[in-house]
Parts: structure tokens; sequence; C-alpha cells
């Protein structure tokens, strides 16, 4: 695993069954990194169907929200 940055930094690009376009749409956001994606709050031990099926919504109200907070 690449270590990026800060220590213990995971890069997106090396977590297992996360895609190119995820990690596309999230870079556009600023995220690069697993820990920064924690501290967002990522859902965690689920599948992505899952999450997608009752979290969805949330998911996306939330990061709505801190899309305005940078336009601000």
């Amino acid at each position: 695993m690449q270590i990026t940055g800060k220590a213990n930094s995971v890069s997106l690009a090396d977590l297992p069954n996360f895609g190119h376009k995820s990690r596309q749409m999230l870079a556009q956001e600023g995220i690069h990194t697993l820990e920064q994606l924690r501290e967002l709050g990522a859902v965690s031990g689920r599948h992505w169907r899952d999450v997608a099926k009752h979290d969805r919504l949330r998911l996306l109200l939330e990061l709505e929200d801190i899309e305005n907070e940078y336009e601000r």
C-alpha cells in the first residue's frame, strides 16, 4: 500500500474495489486519502449496494452541504 502525504494517509488508489470514477468524483471535492474520507464520515463495513439503497439521500444531502460551505 502506498503512503502519501502525512503518515498513515492511504491513497484511495490503493483501496480494493474502489474504481477510477469514484476516485475522480472524490478528487473533485478535494478528497484524496482514506483519512480524508473517514474524516467526512465514510460508511464502512457494508456492501456499497446496501449503502446506496439505504443512505443515498442522506449522503447526497451531506455532500451538497459540504459543497455549499466551500462556495461561501
